[in-house]
């Protein structure tokens, strides 16, 4: 394929490939810019939506009961149980990452619905650690 951007000025792309997935939800593009081969990585969105990338759950950012791992890391403690009631800022998970440890609390009270992850798991930002419930139903009906 050719581009024209300027009068006299013609950029020729030619499509090499596209690699596996990697476990951040990326694939490698590789491809020839004026003969030159070059690649970039690219954020699979079909894969990234359906939890692809690793085979890890992403947490849904528009569900307040969806926590999500803040950064790669590996889950180093799980502190609570599907069943477990939990109030907000009470510690959910320990992820490690290059020596440090990093404790993801619940944004918000409820109850544990699941726990997407166990000790030794290597996740990628955005991974779904823990789902809470609310529980305001259950505590009107008391």
């Amino acid at each position: 394929m050719q581009v024209d951007i300027q009068e006299g000025k013609t950029l020729y792309l030619e499509m090499l490939g596209v690699g596996h997935v990697t476990p951040a939800g990326e694939r490698k593009v590789s491809f020839k810019l004026n003969g030159e081969s070059r690649y970039v990585m690219v954020t699979d969105a079909a894969e990234a939506t359906s939890g692809g990338g690793g085979g890890m759950e992403k947490a849904d950012p528009l569900n307040d009961g969806h926590v999500g791992a803040p950064m790669p890391g590996s889950v180093v403690k799980v502190d609570v149980e599907p069943g477990q009631r939990v109030e907000a800022g009470q510690p959910l998970v320990t992820l490690s990452a290059m020596k440090m440890e990093t404790v993801v609390s619940a944004a918000t009270s409820g109850v544990v619905k699941r726990v997407a992850v166990t000790v030794g798991d290597n996740l990628v930002a955005g991974d779904l650690l823990v789902e809470v419930e609310d529980d305001e139903d259950d505590e009107e009906e008391e």
